[in-house]
């Protein structure tokens, strides 16, 4: 039987109320599909379904995940030393030897990289960065406290637990519960297992990059398709909705239909739509729809301009949509501004709508001053239509 998020968790929290760990029920959710199409409760993959353009989760999975959850024995005596992999000074992914950062995933190695990001936050401005590859009294690096690491992870969910709260130092190793760490082990194995598994092109079979860049997502849930097969099992987009509200774009007429109309490779995922005016502009891939939302960055990409004209308000009027005009009138302001003779560009600190146009708070890093710069609307729609008539070269 399928049943809907919430019902799952639901579920699983009436049946893990004996378990003798905090669990994350709240934390079941859908995200994690885009990987392999599973999400994981303890060792248990619950997978996911999609029908009538929703998630659901089978429930007989939800209730083997309560049931083993429930059952788990963590006794305060058997514990079992955990080895942290140690980070070394310029130590990066793939180097020949190293266990920091290897292709897997690695529960072990999270830790370790949570333990240097927060005694990062935790070092002094003058500090010496060779105490972050020293371990501590507490077992952990550089002026690292326990109290300090868990208040900034602690929060931290892997396979719907809460590492953090299992990790005990002994003075000389970090230890755990035998049972808690063999669930962890048990996971991380499944988890890499069908990370490989969703790496399989449906089409020609070929292996793909780990963590979903060739999974696109259909009506029935997340596939993986290569670009050629992508190319092959989805239309290019000719225009088929140009001009068409977006709230009046048929239900039948599906993005996952087409190829995006930005990278041609993938398999759409959205209608991308002028949010100004609110004319569909064409099909977008998941990847090409979040990268729109980096402004200038976006706009350098070949194409990106002529995407957002697709808009025929847009084009008519030699315009972008009012959070473009933001963005490439601070590079303008950027570009010409300057403090005095300092050959720097000022970071803008804040931008202030007002009922001419905008006001820039400018700052120069280099001697320590602040000063504003106002545009008048008329004088954005100049910039912004310059923009428009030479293309990105003008924010460089």
């Amino acid at each position: 039987m399928l049943i809907s998020p919430q019902h799952a968790r639901d579920l699983l929290a009436d049946l893990t109320r004996t378990c003798p760990m905090r669990l994350a029920t709240a934390a079941l959710g859908t995200r994690g599909f885009h990987h392999h199409g599973h999400v994981f409760f303890g060792d248990t993959a619950l997978e996911g379904h999609k029908a009538k353009n929703r998630w659901w989760f089978v429930a007989e999975e939800v209730e083997q995940a309560g049931r083993t959850l429930a059952g788990l024995r963590l006794e305060p005596g058997d514990l079992v030393e955990v080895h942290l992999p140690v980070r070394q000074p310029g130590e990066v992914r793939g180097d020949k030897g190293s266990d920091w950062l290897g292709p897997d995933t690695n529960w072990r190695r999270e830790i370790v990289s949570w333990m240097g990001n927060a005694a990062f936050h935790e070092l002094e401005p003058e500090g010496d960065w060779d105490l972050l590859h020293t371990v501590n009294l507490h077992g952990l690096p550089g002026a690292l406290t326990m109290e300090a690491f868990r208040a900034r992870f602690g929060k931290m969910v892997r396979a719907g637990t809460y590492p953090l709260d299992h990790m005990t130092w002994t003075g000389t190793s970090w230890q755990m519960p035998r049972e808690y760490v063999e669930v962890m082990d048990r996971w991380q194995a499944r988890d890499n297992e069908l990370l490989e598994q969703a790496r399989i092109c449906r089409g020609c079979g070929s292996l793909g990059p780990r963590y979903g860049a060739w999974r696109a997502p259909t009506p029935r849930g997340y596939v993986t398709l290569c670009p050629a097969c992508s190319v092959a099992a989805c239309e290019p987009y000719t225009g088929q909705l140009a001009g068409v509200a977006y709230t009046s774009v048929p239900r039948t007429t599906r993005p996952a239909r087409f190829l995006c109309r930005m990278c041609g490779l993938s398999r759409a995922f959205t209608w991308d739509h002028c949010h100004d005016h609110g004319l569909v502009r064409g099909p977008l891939c998941a990847s090409c729809n979040t990268y729109e939302g980096k402004g200038v960055r976006f706009l350098e990409r070949p194409g990106a301009l002529a995407l957002l004209l697709d808009c025929p308000a847009c084009e008519r009027k030699q315009t972008l949509p009012e959070r473009f005009r933001v963005d490439i009138a601070t590079e303008h302001v950027r570009r010409i501004e300057r403090h005095g003779r300092c050959p720097s560009r000022p970071r803008v600190q804040d931008t202030t709508p007002t009922h001419s146009g905008l006001t820039f708070t400018l700052g120069c890093t280099a001697h320590n001053t602040v000063w504003s710069r106002s545009m008048t609307a008329a004088e954005i729609a100049a910039v912004v239509a310059a923009f428009v008539t030479a293309g990105p070269a003008t924010a460089s």
